[in-house]
């Protein structure tokens, strides 16, 4: 080959290689691949994890939240020629979406959009219980209330929305999702949304998504200290104090939730021989407690039942009667020249 031809062939630059990062260690951070996904704390600090598990695309773990504390969601990626999208989902709701160019990572979830300068933070809330039939009974729908989650998926054709196409949702989500006392779970939380903050301007954009890309999945299991320490993936706070004198005040906590006698909790403050006994049937007794709870709330349910059952047998003029379905009234919308509105967040 003529060297002036080789010359000119070694000075035609190639493509330039994605961007590459140093992967970042430590018992804080989720990963798959070259993404990574953290929880931080209401101070910005990444929260530790627990109990990491990955399934096919999707890697999961838990955290420790605080009731009545904010929260924040941050997603990364060490290198990619891709165009992606990223949601927040909290409970099975989304909250807010970001598109990314190859360079645009990593990005933040600290609050949901409400209008183009405000936003709402996001909080770990208690549990709402209820007795009401309609509560949520399934144990599992009733635990995915308590997980946040980054849904990650290949985009194509980015466009940025003009301002008279862009909307904001600023009711209708995180609204109360009371479930069943007997699906509910120690140590379980849910999330709720903050007063209105001033945030920065953001503009909107749309997306179409390449299907045949699986999605990436990080999912964050929100439980307190106590739920934690139940699933035994956290020891229990115990100081030296409590060698010689009363039992710490989360075995106290822990007890009580359990429905142990003060007895029984204080023998779990003795000698640390007797304790390390103790530990090894600890979650038996907890889980045996949490059953015996269970069963006798079910005897109470079965008691009330037996005495209406009665009482709408001694009447003996009572008859059941079938309710007629009502035709639906479409004075109010509903019909193809008045249709009602469907709010779609896929594109958010």
């Amino acid at each position: 080959m003529d060297r002036r031809r080789s010359h000119r062939l070694a000075l035609v630059p190639s493509a330039p290689a994605p961007m590459q990062r140093q992967a970042r260690q430590g018992n804080d951070i989720l990963r798959f691949d070259t993404f990574t996904c953290q929880m931080l704390n209401k101070d910005g600090t990444p929260m530790q994890v627990y109990a990491i598990k990955t399934e096919g695309q999707r890697v999961e773990c838990f955290v420790e939240a605080v009731e009545g504390e904010s929260f924040s969601m941050r997603v990364d990626c060490l290198g990619t020629p891709w165009q992606h999208k990223s949601t927040m989902i909290l409970g099975e709701e989304k909250m807010r979406s970001f598109t990314h160019l190859p360079h645009q990572w990593p990005r933040t979830y600290r609050h949901r959009r409400i209008a183009k300068d405000r936003g709402q933070q996001f909080i770990f809330s208690k549990v709402e219980t209820t007795d009401d039939e309609n509560g949520i009974r399934d144990p599992a729908e009733a635990a995915r209330l308590g997980i946040a989650m980054i849904r990650i998926l290949r985009a194509k054709e980015i466009k940025k929305l003009p301002k008279d196409k862009q909307r904001y949702k600023s009711s209708g989500m995180l609204e109360a999702n009371p479930i069943a006392e007997t699906a509910k779970k120690i140590g379980a939380v849910q999330f709720q949304v903050g007063p209105s903050i001033q945030v920065r301007k953001h503009g909107q954009a749309s997306c179409n998504i390449d299907r045949r890309i699986p999605a990436i999945e990080f999912a964050f299991h929100c439980a307190t200290r106590i739920g934690l320490e139940l699933l035994g993936y956290v020891p229990k706070l115990i100081t030296q104090d409590d060698n010689k004198t009363a039992p710490s005040s989360t075995a106290a906590i822990v007890g009580a939730a359990a429905g142990l006698s003060q007895r029984e909790v204080q023998d779990s403050g003795a000698g640390p021989s007797k304790r390390r006994r103790e530990d090894e049937d600890v979650d038996f007794d907890l889980e045996e407690a949490r059953l015996r709870e269970e069963l006798k709330r079910l005897e109470q349910r079965r008691e009330a039942a037996r005495a209406s059952q009665a009482q709408g047998s001694s009447s003996g003029s009572s008859a059941a009667v079938k309710n007629e379905p009502r035709a639906f009234d479409f004075s109010n919308g509903g019909t193809s020249a008045d249709p009602f509105e469907i709010d779609d967040l896929s594109d958010w």
